[in-house]
């Protein structure tokens, strides 16, 4: 019986893996500040985890690749997490919040302000 159950959790492991990169996204800046810190985490967390750019900037009009070590994405497909929250702290320390987010479903994050200079996030 143990046998079957390893046999079991190998495969469910092996599959998730095989769909894993799909949490990983570009992120795109034209808010007019440059973004110095970004965190993503399940949103059911009550905390945010590391920076997920580390000491990298993210200039204004530029655009960054994020990724996640595969292992972590294969973890939290197989514990079905399926939204996230994204957080962005720019250059002055204004720091501007993302809820729910279906990262799986997105590929490509802008970031802009609006007159106001609330922060807007578009995806696709």
């Amino acid at each position: 019986m143990k046998k079957i159950f390893m046999v079991l959790a190998i495969l469910l492991v092996s599959a998730v893996s095989l769909s894993a990169q799909v949490f990983d996204f570009t992120l795109i800046n034209k808010t007019g500040y440059s973004i110095s810190e970004v965190y993503v985490s399940p949103s059911d967390s009550d905390e945010w985890g590391d920076d997920v750019m580390g000491t990298e900037v993210l200039p204004n009009l530029k655009k960054v690749e994020i990724t996640f070590p595969e292992d972590y994405e294969a973890l939290l497909l197989a514990l079905g997490v399926d939204k996230y929250d994204l957080k962005l702290v720019d250059e002055d320390g204004d720091e501007y919040e993302y809820y729910d987010l279906k990262l799986e479903t997105i590929n490509e994050i802008t970031l802009t302000l609006d007159e106001d200079g609330e922060g807007l996030a578009t995806w696709k």
